[in-house]
């Protein structure tokens, strides 16, 4: 079992890639290039999330990245909070630039730090 993770990135590592990779993750159409219906998969859950809460009072999008997903949202709720977090701080800057020109509430962001895995 230890072998299995040991193959796996590290907190530190998948941090330094989306630190990186802002601008892809920032486009809506194209920011999730291994899922190719993430687009489509954004709009259903959007529009799932707003017909069945209604009306949405406070988004929290843990692992929001570049804020695709509740940008995505805000098509539906606009008169929302929005509370953002992530482990890379560059993409909770372009979430909070992105999110808060379209979102009529609060937006905070939340930096998530993890400590290394004990063994």
């Amino acid at each position: 079992m230890d072998d299995y993770y040991a193959k796996k990135s590290t907190i530190d590592e998948i941090r330094a890639r989306f630190d990186a990779d802002v601008e892809r993750f920032s486009n809506l159409a194209t920011g999730q290039i291994s899922t190719v219906d993430a687009p489509l998969a954004m709009e259903l859950i959007s529009c799932a999330a707003a017909v069945s809460t209604n009306p949405i009072s406070n988004i929290l999008d843990i692992g929001c990245g570049a804020g695709n997903n509740t940008i995505k949202l805000l098509e539906y709720a606009p008169n929302v909070n929005c509370d953002l977090l992530d482990l890379s701080e560059n993409m909770l800057v372009r979430a909070k630039q992105r999110v808060g020109a379209l979102a009529r509430g609060n937006v905070r962001i939340f930096l998530r730090g993890f400590s290394k895995r004990k063994t």
